[in-house]
C-alpha cells in the first residue's frame, strides 16, 4: 500500500471544477492572510455513541489503539482539525472578493477547506464466535516530514507493533466491522448582496456571511487538482 500526502489541508481555498467535481487548489488562506497556521487538533472517543473522552489541542503522533473482541460492543475515535472561526471570518469579509476577481471564478463558487476528520470505528456484532483472534489493534501513522499527513492515515491490524505498509494484508474477521475514513468538508458564501471588494469604490451594503457546511468526501475518492 502506498502512503502519499496529496489531499485538501485546512485552509486550502478553491473551487470545484464544474464536470469533475474535483477540488482546484489556488492558494492557502494562512499565507494569504500571514498568518501562522495554528496546527490545532482536537480527540474524541465514542463508546456505543457516547462520548467518553475528550482531548484539546491534541498532538498527532503515532501510536497504537488496543480493542479487545467483546460482542455487541461499539467504538468510534475521530481526530479532527477545524479551521477557525475568527481566521475564516477574516478570510471571507477581506480576501474571498480579491481572490475570486483575481481568478475570475464567482464569488459564490469560491471555497474554503474548513475541517478535516479523520475516524475509525470498530463494530462487534452478535454473530462474533469468538474464537481465534481476540483483540485487534488500529495503528496512527506518524506525520511526513513537512508536518502533513499520510495517507492511509492509519490501519487495521492483529498485531500489537506497526507493519510495513506494503506488507499489510487488510483484516477480515466475520462478526466484526471495521472502518477507517477521512473526511473533508468545506465551507462557502451561501448569499450575497451589494458586496463589493474592501477597498474598492463600492461599498458593502450587506453581506450573508453565513457559511454552509458541506461534506466533501472520503479518501481515496476524493481528488485534488493543484493550480498553484
Amino acid at each position: 500500500m502506498k502512503l502519499s500526502s496529496i489531499q485538501p489541508e485546512v485552509g486550502e481555498y478553491g473551487y470545484l471544477h464544474p464536470q469533475t467535481r474535483a477540488f482546484i487548489r489556488l492558494g492557502n488562506a494562512f499565507e494569504l492572510m500571514q498568518r501562522e497556521d495554528p496546527y490545532l487538533w482536537n480527540f474524541v472517543s465514542y463508546v456505543d455513541d457516547t462520548p467518553t473522552e475528550l482531548t484539546w489541542s491534541y498532538v498527532w503522533d503515532a501510536r497504537s489503539w488496543r480493542y479487545p473482541l467483546h460482542r455487541g460492543s461499539s467504538v468510534r475515535c475521530a481526530i479532527s482539525r477545524p479551521f477557525l472561526s475568527v481566521h475564516m471570518g477574516e478570510f471571507f469579509w477581506f480576501h474571498a472578493c480579491n481572490v475570486a476577481e483575481e481568478h475570475g471564478i464567482s464569488l459564490q463558487d469560491l471555497i474554503l477547506i474548513d475541517e478535516v476528520t479523520y475516524s475509525w470505528q470498530i463494530q462487534v456484532t452478535e454473530d462474533y464466535n469468538g474464537k481465534g483472534c481476540q483483540e485487534l489493534f488500529f495503528h496512527q501513522m506518524p506525520c511526513s516530514q513537512t508536518g502533513s499527513l499520510l495517507s492511509p492515515f492509519g490501519c487495521w491490524s492483529t498485531e500489537d507493533t506497526r507493519r510495513i505498509l506494503d506488507e499489510e494484508t487488510a483484516v477480515s474477521l466475520p462478526g466484526v466491522d471495521l472502518s477507517a475514513v477521512e473526511k473533508v468538508s468545506y465551507v462557502f458564501l451561501n448569499e450575497t448582496r451589494e458586496i463589493g471588494c474592501v477597498g474598492s469604490s463600492v461599498d458593502i451594503v450587506d453581506t450573508i456571511v453565513e457559511s454552509v457546511r458541506v461534506n466533501f468526501g472520503s479518501c481515496p475518492d476524493s481528488h485534488v487538482l493543484r493550480n498553484d
